[in-house]
């Protein structure tokens, strides 16, 4: 459950899942059952969790008290419908295999997601931890965050308030505390690559920045035949990973083995592109609408 500002009297989630009280409604919890509406709840990119999990909202005063939760969310947690968690049945969980970070790692350098939050808590005052903190990947909020300052953990931009972001929550078991990291719509392709590779073994020789590309097939983010070009490459949790974008402005990071699938990486490098420095998916829009990378597709 996620710690807010107990006199933040703006935040409101609807009646409480506890008491069905709807004041100071605003404790988010993760319930391991799948939600009735698919899509709406809680998943997890390093395991690849589908965003289906059911969530409750409960209010202050049960949160202090632990009182019982009787009911989930009928939806996301701004909708104000409920459903009795008796009638969920589904298990949604983790893929504990996929989170090294919850197992005994004390003889192995471990340098996961988890790992990297954990080693940074050690260096902070957990009692009164800053209200974000960076883990080298993504800008975790240690407190309930400003709704009018909704921000992109990933690229830092404004998340519109119609559009529904990816939630991820981090426990920090040595603090007590849950952070969360919130990702935008359109860098959630970026977010999902990068946690893609880091479960992918690596490989040497791989790419470079600069490096050309050609799809083999047609995804998501790339046409068969189109030329693609590396813009960062970076490794998490002790793995590589390569971004590429493409002539249609699309991009996306892809682990060794999704290369081997979907691209054939060529010995051309792009000059002009060699030297890039990746910050976030804003300034790589716009970069590319200024024709940082059009060389490399001609």
């Amino acid at each position: 459950m996620g710690d807010v500002d107990a006199n933040d009297d703006r935040i409101t989630l609807g009646p409480c899942c506890a008491c069905g009280g709807r004041e100071h409604v605003r404790n988010v919890m993760m319930l391991p059952f799948k939600a009735p509406i698919p899509g709406r709840g809680w998943g997890c990119l390093q395991c690849g969790l589908s965003m289906d999990g059911a969530m409750a909202v409960v209010c202050d005063a049960c949160a202090e008290t632990d009182q019982e939760v009787l009911y989930a969310c009928d939806g996301s947690v701004k909708d104000a419908g409920r459903i009795l968690i008796s009638d969920l049945h589904e298990p949604h969980r983790h893929d504990e295999s996929k989170h090294p970070e919850l197992t005994d790692t004390s003889d192995t350098d471990d340098t996961s997601l988890g790992a990297v939050v954990d080693e940074i808590d050690q260096f902070i005052d957990t009692a009164n931890p800053p209200p974000v903190i960076f883990d080298g990947f993504l800008s975790w909020y240690t407190e309930w965050f400003d709704p009018s300052d909704d921000r992109c953990s990933l690229c830092s931009g404004l998340i519109p308030e119609e559009s529904v972001p990816l939630i991820l929550f981090k426990d920090v078991p040595s603090s007590g505390q849950t952070w969360q990291a919130r990702i935008c719509e359109p860098c959630v392709p970026v977010a999902m690559g990068r946690l893609r590779a880091s479960r992918t073994p690596p490989q040497p020789g791989g790419p470079q920045v600069g490096s050309i590309a050609i799809a083999t097939r047609t995804t998501g983010v790339c046409d068969i035949g189109e030329r693609g070009v590396c813009y960062e490459v970076y490794v998490l949790g002790g793995r590589p990973g390569y971004s590429f974008i493409f002539e249609s402005g699309r991009y996306d990071g892809f682990s060794p083995d999704e290369i081997g699938l979907m691209l054939t990486i060529t010995s051309d490098v792009c000059a002009s592109v060699r030297d890039y420095q990746f910050t976030n998916v804003t300034v790589l829009e716009r970069d590319f609408r200024r024709g940082v990378f059009a060389e490399a597709f001609r």
